[in-house]
């Protein structure tokens, strides 16, 4: 449904890839962090630090497939 109201993330050559490697990045570093004792980072300044990446690399992966068309 999240493709349909955004059809511009189709363009993406290995759509699958990325969310493979987004997903699982999202899981363990949420896992890790509640386990932690101690975390060094705050839950929120990880969540932001993980949305930056993500959408960094959704980025450069639509600017790649503008590229390539």
């Amino acid at each position: 449904k999240y493709m349909m109201h955004n059809p511009k993330y189709l363009k993406i050559n290995n759509l699958p890839v990325i969310t493979y490697i987004c997903i699982n990045s999202g899981i363990f570093n949420v896992a890790r962090h509640l386990i932690l004792p101690n975390p060094s980072i705050s839950f929120d300044e990880m969540v932001q630090g993980l949305t930056t990446m993500i959408m960094s690399y959704i980025n450069t992966e639509m600017a790649r497939s503008e590229d390539q068309s």
